[in-house]
């Protein structure tokens, strides 16, 4: 019985830039939030996320209206991609994993085909 529900897997670059990333962000620094043998881990990964957005926020951090345009453009497709990436950022990055299928349609046609 078909369901008629699309889903679509949607990866953003390395963050949004909104109010609420800035106060957590400043929360997860101050807090303590990582301990023991993973805080130098969780340190280097913090430091490295607010270079970042010191340095590339103009092309690493999107708006939530970047986001957001790129969801509803997704939505309104009749056949929307199982995978999407909103950033040029975000396709570099997962480039690796997604460069043989970068929307999902061969694995999904793998699906429909051997399962359905």
């Amino acid at each position: 019985m078909k369901q008629n529900v699309l889903i679509t897997g949607t990866s953003t670059g390395v963050g949004i830039a909104t109010e609420f990333f800035d106060s957590a962000a400043k929360t997860i620094v101050e807090g303590e939030l990582a301990t023991g043998e993973y805080k130098p881990i969780f340190e280097k990964y913090m430091s490295g996320n607010q270079r970042r957005a010191q340095e590339e926020s103009a092309t690493t951090y999107q708006t939530p209206d970047q986001v957001a345009d790129v969801i509803v453009r997704v939505a309104e497709e009749e056949q929307p991609p199982l995978r999407t990436r909103t950033s040029d950022w975000s396709e570099t990055f997962t480039k690796l994993k997604t460069q043989a299928d970068p929307d999902g349609t061969k694995l999904l046609k793998m699906v429909r085909q051997d399962f359905l």
